[in-house]
């Protein structure tokens, strides 16, 4: 389980606190980990402990290279994350409406 929160954490470029909040929020993240809504979600600390375990043993870069090996021998490349899912309505507020920048609507004029 701690392999795969790495593997995660290495694939979205997560820190160890944004990893420990992902494993408590994304649903994906704690399937790919066999983890269930109610078991306990490792810390940050105990994440960086692991991954630093494995750094310091020089297992982490060949399980990394193992892993990728893996996926390609079934047609899977694991490219960096670059987005998210957001599920929320974005609703247009009269407060404040939208100002127009004055330098860009400026014509220059020779």
């Amino acid at each position: 389980m701690m392999f795969k929160a790495t593997l995660l954490g290495q694939w979205h470029s997560l820190s160890d606190a944004a990893l420990e909040q992902a494993l408590c929020v994304r649903l994906d993240f704690l399937k790919f980990c066999g983890l269930s809504l109610s078991d306990e979600i490792p810390d940050e600390t105990t994440l960086c402990r692991f991954r630093n375990r494995l750094i310091a043993n020089d297992r982490l870069d060949v399980f990394l290279v193992s892993i990728n090996e893996q996926l390609q021998l079934h047609g899977l490349m694991i490219r960096g994350a670059t987005g998210a899912v957001i599920d929320a309505t974005l609703i247009e507020s009269a407060a404040r409406p939208k100002k127009e920048h004055p330098v860009l609507n400026m014509r220059f004029l020779h």
